[in-house]
């Protein structure tokens, strides 16, 4: 799976004009290398390695630790075509759970003519799922001005669900790095 990832995070960075130098490259190396210690449901097996380097290609574009989506990738436990409901009466969609409240960016950054086509995009495009987590968590650290809080944002922005949902993506990572001995 690593050497899938790889392939397909290298040909999109070719495909979109992102550079990839050295750092980069070993950048890439260690995101495939975890997400194949990520016990993926969230795609068919064709399709774990178009996730895996979409994901590592996402991280690397918006300089996202190696290991904060796919921490996050576990955590989620989504998979392609997941509409899951909310209490709030949003839905969590795909593999990274990505909220319906970023539909609408979804549309304005990729050019999708409706909610409608977004919506679907990113509930059965890896690329676009994983991008759009990417995104999230970029944002995210911007507006809190650091990775964990981020991550806290990622998942909600009442400070308590924050704060466990921290914890769980730490604990993952941890894991993680175990399973890809890194």
């Amino acid at each position: 799976m690593i050497a899938a990832c790889l392939s397909v995070a290298l040909t999109l960075a070719t495909a979109n004009n992102v550079a990839i130098g050295p750092d980069e490259q070993a950048r890439l190396e260690r995101t495939c290398r975890t997400m194949a210690a990520v016990p993926v449901r969230a795609v068919r097996e064709d399709q774990e390695g178009r996730l895996a380097g979409c994901t590592a290609l996402a991280s690397v574009r918006y300089l996202i630790p190696h290991d904060a989506l796919p921490a996050i990738l576990f955590n989620e436990g989504g998979w392609l075509g997941a509409v899951i409901e909310n209490k709030d009466r949003s839905t969590d969609r795909g593999p990274f759970q990505v909220n319906s409240q970023w539909i609408w960016s979804v549309q304005r950054i990729f050019g999708y003519a409706t909610e409608a086509d977004a919506a679907k995009a990113v509930t059965w495009d890896p690329c676009v799922n994983a991008e759009m987590a990417a995104i999230i968590l970029a944002r995210c650290r911007r507006d809190k001005g650091d990775l964990a809080k981020a991550i806290g944002c990622y998942a909600s922005p009442t400070p308590k669900l924050a704060e466990a949902y921290i914890e769980k993506i730490v604990n993952n990572a941890r894991t993680l790095k175990k399973r890809a001995n890194l």
